[in-house]
């Protein structure tokens, strides 16, 4: 055979290292890429998981953050009640939320004027519950945080025992 037909195209050099280095964005998911290398799908996939992971650390790598979900790992909160148990403003609580939302860490219920946020689906993932839950619990603010929740559920619960006591009356 002729030397020229020994030679591999420059194309079959895509690696799935070079893949997985590569921005998203270059990666296309056109026919003749995924004939270059058929398992480009799973390489693609597999850094998406990686980018999610990262996201997800990013997100438990802040203080304030692991108090939040220490805190939504008893009760589903508002955002007002949130700003009860941490004792920060409410803009410094609602930004640290959102990479939480973002990394799948907690989930969102909206209820009238109010948002209530608790564990997200990441979360029920049992080897990274119990990986936080013994970690967090250990942290000086942890008891602290914890008795802020029960007051703020206690509240709570006061609140709507009286709402409907005054109400229950009318009817």
């Amino acid at each position: 055979p002729p030397l020229s037909s020994l030679v591999l195209p420059v194309s079959h050099l895509l690696s799935p290292i070079s893949c997985l280095l590569s921005p998203l964005s270059d990666l296309s998911f056109s026919p003749r890429l995924q004939s270059v290398h058929p398992d480009l799908s799973f390489y693609a996939e597999l850094r998406m998981k990686a980018a999610h992971t990262l996201d997800l650390f990013r997100a438990l790598a802040d203080e304030v953050r692991l108090r939040v979900v220490y805190a939504l790992q008893s009760a589903e909160l508002s955002v007002a009640e949130l700003v009860d148990v941490l004792g920060l403003p409410q803009s410094t609580v609602s930004r640290h939320l959102k990479p939480l939302r973002d990394a799948g860490l907690v989930e969102t219920r909206r209820e009238g004027t109010s948002v209530y946020y608790r564990r997200g689906a990441v979360l029920g993932e049992p080897d990274l519950a119990a990986l936080l839950g013994a970690r967090l619990q250990d942290w000086p603010q942890a008891r602290t945080d914890a008795a802020a929740v029960r007051k703020v559920l206690d509240h709570r619960r006061r609140r709507s025992r009286d709402f409907f006591e005054t109400v229950a009356g009318r009817y």
